[in-house]
């Protein structure tokens, strides 16, 4: 104290300062729960999307790589990371598994449909492993980039691709990647301008509402 008595003070750990913001925006603590887990309900269609890509075509390089993105998202996201923390896997271990994820999902884009490679793309599929070395918000944006690159390279190709088969599935490849990019972005904007909220409960706000878009990302993709 001021007068130079001695005091203990025990500190109990809890989450009241997160249920008392839930409750200011009156949002349901238990909702909460669901929005952090909301990707896990997209998993089962997300395992079966590399194994019916490999059954169709196993010899295809460019359905070799959007599976391999795939699970290595899944591995790189809760509550895998959770799992392989508990089993002693280094963090480097785990960031980098994230980087690969990211590195081949965009890699997946560029390449499809075909997998053809013009001079443009090998200067952006060589450039992706720049991922592997940078963090915070310049790695975020960086991502950014090359997603919206990747994606105007897919409506440039749906572009001058004829009426068929081929065209309606790059139309969809294109509206689950454009989808995907859009609340990708949205939820790692939501990351980036979180910490300069300013209250907590207005973090609160922008951290779920990250939460929900990147739920919505997975479920798109």
């Amino acid at each position: 104290t001021p007068e130079g008595q001695r005091r203990e003070i025990t500190v109990k750990t809890s989450e009241q300062h997160i249920d008392a913001a839930a409750c200011e925006w009156g949002i349901a603590p238990g909702l909460l729960n669901f929005v952090d887990l909301l990707h896990v309900i997209t998993y089962p269609f997300l395992l079966w999307a590399p194994w019916i890509l490999h059954r169709r075509n196993s010899r295809d390089a460019v359905s070799s790589v959007l599976s391999l993105a795939i699970l290595l998202t899944m591995a790189a996201e809760q509550p895998s990371a959770t799992f392989l923390g508990s089993i002693g896997l280094p963090r480097a271990a785990h960031v980098a598994l994230y980087d690969l994820g990211n590195i081949s999902l965009l890699a997946g884009i560029l390449l499809f449909p075909h997998g053809k490679l013009s001079g443009r793309l090998v200067l952006l599929l060589a450039a992706l492993p720049i991922l592997l070395v940078l963090h915070g918000d310049v790695y975020r944006s960086v991502f950014l980039a090359f997603m919206i690159a990747a994606v105007l390279i897919l409506i440039r190709c749906l572009r001058k691709t004829p009426p068929g088969d081929l065209r309606q599935q790059i139309k969809w490849a294109l509206y689950g990647f454009s989808s995907y990019a859009l609340f990708l972005s949205l939820s790692i904007v939501g990351e980036m301008v979180k910490t300069s909220a300013e209250s907590f409960s207005l973090q609160f706000l922008v951290e779920m509402l990250s939460g929900l878009a990147l739920g919505l990302a997975f479920l798109l993709l």
